[in-house]
C-alpha cells in the first residue's frame, strides 16, 4: 500500500510540474503573436500540444493508480 501511495504522489507531482509548462509556453504563445511573430507562435503552439499530450498520459497512469487503490480498499 505505501508504494501505491508514492505512486500517487509522483503523479500528482509530475501533473503539476507540466501543467507549470503548459502555462509558461501558453504565456509564450500569446506573447509571441502580440509581437508579430506567428512562426514563432507555430513552433511553441506545437510544443505545447506534446505538453497537453503527456499531461494526458500522466493523468490517464494516476487515474490507473486510483483505480487500484480503491480496488485493495
Amino acid at each position: 500500500m505505501p508504494e501505491m501511495k508514492q505512486q500517487i504522489v509522483g503523479w500528482v507531482r509530475q501533473i503539476d510540474e507540466v501543467k507549470g509548462q503548459i502555462a509558461e509556453h501558453w504565456s509564450m504563445i500569446q506573447k509571441s503573436v502580440a509581437d508579430g511573430h506567428v512562426d514563432d507562435a507555430i513552433s511553441l503552439l506545437n510544443a505545447y500540444f506534446r505538453l497537453k499530450l503527456k499531461l494526458e498520459g500522466v493523468e490517464r497512469q494516476l487515474r490507473g493508480t486510483l483505480g487500484g487503490y480503491f480496488s485493495d480498499k
